[in-house]
């Protein structure tokens, strides 16, 4: 699974109802709407992950069993990697580039990483009757969870004046979207820590898809 702007612009598009053109077709997103959702979605890959815990069970030279990670923590997003693309019209530069430092405050703030059993994986350095490590640990399939439309649309949408029920749902559907589709790994050994019948470790510079 990955993020993709295209269909978060069709559906981001699609709170407006169907719109039809002079010919009485369905139209597509606007520039903008794909402009605003590529934006989101590249500054999100551009973001980091720590993992502050991992566990899961070893055994002397053994692969890690039931791997899994919690409470991950996104960092690193910087709004002006969503403006630069998204906030391309100068009329609007300057409203886009506050609703975006403002959503990746809030995204940094509320959003939880997690790996469920299995999903982390390493070798153990452990010998019989002594501590080891883990090695080439690594981490895949990890889930966004943690994110609110209505919550999102109070920090970002306050931040730039916009109220209502339409852009309740436009960031509901963006959360949804990160929530749905998001994916976060770790690269062998970017997750480590100790291991002595089991392990207990953490995590640094995962990356979103």
């Amino acid at each position: 699974m990955a993020m993709d702007e295209t269909l978060l612009a069709a559906d981001i598009w699609a709170i407006n109802g169907v719109v039809l053109d002079g010919e009485g077709k369905p139209t597509p997103p606007t520039d903008p709407i794909k402009a605003y959702a590529k934006g989101f979605i590249a500054m999100l890959k551009a973001g980091l992950v720590m993992l502050p815990l991992a566990q899961g069970g070893t055994g002397p030279g053994a692969p890690l069993s039931n791997g899994l990670g919690q409470g991950g923590k996104i960092i690193n997003l910087l709004g002006p990697v969503m403006s630069g693309i998204a906030g391309v019209d100068p009329v609007v530069a300057a409203q886009v580039a506050v609703e975006a430092t403002a959503i990746a405050t809030y995204m940094m703030a509320s959003a939880i990483v997690s790996f469920l059993p299995g999903s982390v994986e390493g070798q153990s350095t452990e010998t019989s009757g002594s501590g080891g490590s883990l090695v080439q640990g690594k981490g895949s399939m990890g889930k966004i969870s943690g994110l609110s439309g209505p919550s999102m649309a109070q920090v970002a949408g306050g931040a730039v004046g916009q109220t209502g029920p339409f852009i309740v749902d436009q960031y509901t559907v963006m959360c949804n979207h990160v929530m749905g589709l998001a994916e976060v790994s770790f690269k062998p050994n970017t997750i480590t820590g100790g291991a002595y019948g089991s392990f207990v470790g953490a995590g640094v510079g995962g990356t979103i898809k």
